[in-house]
């Protein structure tokens, strides 16, 4: 990948609510460090500035889930940046790949797809 400003991420919670759901835990891969992250919500200080450094944020219903939780618990912006949603380009390309998942959740995309093969 050309552009190292790219970090991959996701997020766990401790529920499904994007109003009340707090961040446990937060996981990354950083183009720019060529670094995995697996950060506890008490390390949101380092969370934030690794968001920081990066331009293109790319997760899988980071959008409607994540970024809303990141923002509404540790007012995190996510606004000025380059964020793709895997789950929203699976939702507009697999169609035209012939291919209807069963549902949008990551495993049965990934079943679907023989990546978990």
């Amino acid at each position: 990948m050309e552009n190292n400003s790219v970090l991959i991420y996701d997020i766990e919670t401790d529920g499904l609510n994007v109003e009340v759901a707090k961040c446990k835990w937060f996981g990354a891969y950083s183009y720019q460090t060529k670094e995995y992250y697996l950060l506890p919500y008490t390390e949101m200080d380092w969370i934030k500035r690794l968001i920081a450094q990066h331009d293109v944020l790319i997760g899988f219903n980071n959008i409607a889930f994540d970024n809303p939780i990141l923002e509404n618990q540790h007012q995190i912006k996510t606004e000025y940046k380059n964020v793709i949603d895997l789950i929203e380009v699976c939702k507009k390309r697999l169609v035209y790949m012939g291919i209807t998942p069963k549902n949008y959740k990551l495993r049965t995309i990934v079943e679907t797809l023989g990546l978990d093969k």
